[in-house]
Order: C-alpha cells, then structure tokens, then sequence
C-alpha cells in the first residue's frame, strides 16, 4: 500500500458499497483500490468488482490490512445479468447497498477515416451504458435501505480533447447523465454525482500513456506542480459517498491539479519546455 491509512474510521460505518473496476495490480492504487481500502478503513464492507479473480482478490487483500471487510465479485459491467448478480452479492453478503463507484474506463479511439463501428460500441458500452446499467440493477436495493450514493468516475479527456475520438465523448457524457440520474433519483434519497480525474499516476493512465516516460511532465502540467495518485480521487470520492455531501447532487468534480483550468499556451510557456519569445 503506497499511502498512509488511518483504521477504525467511522465515516461510512455500518454501509455498503459496490465498487466497479476497484481491481488492484498489486503494484500502486488506482482510483478503484484506493476507494476500496479508504472506504473499508471508514467502516463500510466493500463489494470489489472486477474482470479478474487475480485483481480482485488482491484488493480485498488490502481491505483486511486496514481491519475491513470485502467481497470479491468477478464480472462484466456492460451486461445487465452481471450488475444485478454484484448487487445480489452485496444483498447477500451485508444486507444492504448503500453507495455504489461506476469506476470504468475503456480506454481506446477510432478514426474518423476508418471508421471502426465495433470499437466505438465497445467504447461506449464500457464508459456510459455501464454505469446506467449498475445504477439500474442497484436502485432497488438503495431505495429499501433508505437511499444512499452513486459515484460515477469520468476523466478530464470529456472536457478536453485527447485526441482519442470517442473515449472523451464518452466520459463527457457522464457528466449530463449524472445531472439526468440525480434528478430521477433524487425522491428516492439516492444523490448522484461525478468524479473526474486528471493527470493522476495510476496503473491505468501507465498503460494508455505507455508507461511512465510522461510522468513528470504530467506533474509540471498541474498548477500544484505535484504528482496526483489514485488516492486522491479516491478522497473525492469518500466526500460523495459521505454524510458530508447529504446536500450535494448532480455535480462534477475535477481532481486534476488544476490542469482543465489552464490554456494550453499558458501551460507550455510556464513548463518551461518552449521559452517565451520578446
């Protein structure tokens, strides 16, 4: 575990949550593990979906480091039998849903030239239809326990491009569809919102950025001139989750350093990577 987790929290105690794509390489967190284990350390039992028993497995692993409890649940998000059999797993295991984390990312693009229908399904599949298809296969349960919190997980390649044509169409549709969930759900208790990372250092953004050569650029992109980690998001999504948010919904919040908020001319002159010219 690369972060200092303090035990015996109370924040969550009592619940649960269901947390999608919260699978660990074992090697650093992403957004997922990280809000796994913050979440088990604030007394609430975790159901970790994932696509591997390997990776699952090792979070629940590091839920018990921190005194927690955790479930295991392998399956694919963007089938519908899949999200209700997670949700029948937490009814099983704990009793309740409480907050569920639609943390998936598909990460690929298609050319407008060559244009690949199959993969742009896939990219949308993965990153909208997935979370309306948990949300629906949860609602049930959360209304019967008294309501509780969504979490949908975008990325700052929705509100800015990426140059990946798809991938940030997608996950900016997350942003209107929490708004759209949070109005539907509201009646019922249940608040939806919206985490969007950026620019953070985690095993996912090592594959898509093909390893770690861009990782110090990435920190002198940020405001803060400093490296985000998956804990970061995970903190964000914790305020969400939590009694601390009982008055917030349908909103989105970036956890990137500041980097959506800065001209990209401003950006490269201040890197120091292009001097500026008289």
């Amino acid at each position: 575990m690369d972060h200092d987790i303090e035990p015996g929290g109370t924040r969550l105690a009592g619940r649960t949550a269901l947390i999608v794509g919260g699978g660990s390489t074992g090697d650093y967190a992403g957004t997922g593990s990280a809000t796994a284990v913050l979440f088990a350390a604030q007394g609430c039992n975790v159901v970790v979906m994932g696509r591997t028993e390997e990776r699952t497995a090792k979070t629940v692993g590091l839920i018990e480091e921190v005194g927690g409890h955790g479930v295991p649940f392998v399956g694919d998000t963007t089938t519908l039998d899949d999200c209700r059999r997670a949700v029948a797993t937490a009814a099983e295991h704990f009793g309740r849903l409480d907050i569920v984390v639609n943390n998936v990312a598909v990460h690929k693009g298609v050319s407008v030239d060559d244009f690949d229908e199959a993969v742009w399904d896939e990219i949308f599949d993965g990153n909208l239809k997935a979370p309306m298809l948990m949300a629906s296969a949860a609602v049930e349960l959360m209304r019967a326990g008294g309501g509780g919190s969504i979490v949908n997980i975008g990325s700052v390649a929705g509100m800015q491009t990426s140059g990946s044509i798809g991938y940030g169409t997608a996950k900016g549709g997350l942003i209107p569809l929490t708004r759209d969930m949070a109005m539907a759900l509201g009646k019922d208790g249940i608040r939806v919102n919206c985490v969007i990372p950026g620019h953070l250092h985690t095993p996912h953004v090592a594959v898509v950025s093909g390893g770690n050569e861009h990782r110090e650029l990435r920190n002198r992109l940020n405001m803060l001139g400093i490296e985000g980690t998956g804990w970061d998001a995970a903190w964000a999504v914790l305020f969400f989750a939590g009694d601390e948010s009982r008055f917030i919904t349908g909103q989105s919040l970036a956890v990137d350093g500041g980097v959506g908020s800065i001209l990209s001319m401003v950006q490269v002159l201040r890197t120091g990577y292009v001097e500026p010219t008289a």
